[in-house]
């Protein structure tokens, strides 16, 4: 393990070689990090967590307590997963993304910069959630489904797999809806970032 400045590494943890861990890093008692993983500054790894061979943490991210990520994930800078939290193989996780607690989110799935996925949610494998979304808690997305940039999906909301929803809307929140609007400000979602037309 290659160590730059000061890391807390508690008893019982157990780090695979090849692997760096940045300045101010923090593991939880049981964490277990995998062959190749690297570990940025000022990130928390909980109790238990367990992360996989070849994994990248970016700096400022916290994985919450039993949260197992896999092998050749990578969770951008600042972003938070939740206790009890999976993440699949290969998936993508952006900067500033926050993943509720016992979410699980499939292999190879990509979650957009700035994007909120709720408590209990399940994110099947391939799926694309843009930047900036919103998905709820308790929600079921399929496999192969894209979720737009700037979109809205509200808690308890299912989809098939291989559906697609379009930008800027809103869905299963309420009655004031954006899809259909007449006569109303319209939101326009443009390279993940909304504006009010």
């Amino acid at each position: 393990m290659q160590v730059r400045g000061a890391a807390t590494v508690v008893a019982g943890t157990t780090v695979g070689d090849s692997t760096t861990v940045g300045t101010g890093t923090t593991f939880g008692t049981g964490a277990t990090l995998g062959v190749g993983t690297a570990v940025g500054a000022g990130t928390t790894v909980g109790d238990g967590t367990t992360v996989g061979t070849g994994t990248t943490v970016g700096t400022g991210a916290t994985l919450g307590v039993g949260t197992a990520v896999g092998a050749g994930t990578t969770v951008g800078h600042g972003t938070t997963v939740g206790t009890g939290t999976t993440v699949g193989t290969g998936a993508t996780l952006g900067v500033g993304t926050a993943v509720g607690d016992g979410t699980t989110v499939g292999t190879g799935t990509t979650v957009g910069d700035g994007t909120t996925v709720g408590t209990g949610t399940t994110i099947g494998a391939g799926t694309t959630v843009g930047a900036d979304a919103t998905v709820g808690a308790s929600t079921t997305v399929g496999a192969g489904t894209t979720v737009s940039p700037c979109t809205t999906v509200g808690a308890a909301t299912t989809f098939g797999g291989s559906t697609s929803v379009g930008g800027s809307t809103t869905i299963g929140e309420s009655a004031n809806s954006n899809i259909g609007v007449h006569g109303r400000k319209v939101p326009l979602c443009i390279h993940g970032h909304e504006t009010i037309v």
